[in-house]
């Protein structure tokens, strides 16, 4: 993806409405430079060394 399309930010261990409020109280979205797309994802495969990390319990 292209810089000046924006970047990816994962996140885990809050839920989606926990996002939301994170997002929402960013400097940049507050003042209207940025907007957040909010995309949840439940990965098929994972990395043996990322699997620790995105356990449901994790």
């Amino acid at each position: 993806m292209p810089a000046e399309d924006g970047g990816a930010i994962l996140a885990h261990g809050t839920d989606r409405a926990g996002i939301e409020r994170i997002a929402a109280e960013d400097p940049f979205v507050a003042h209207g430079v940025a907007e957040y797309v909010i995309t949840t994802l439940t990965p098929g495969r994972v990395h043996p060394a990322l699997a620790p990390i995105l356990a449901e319990d994790g």
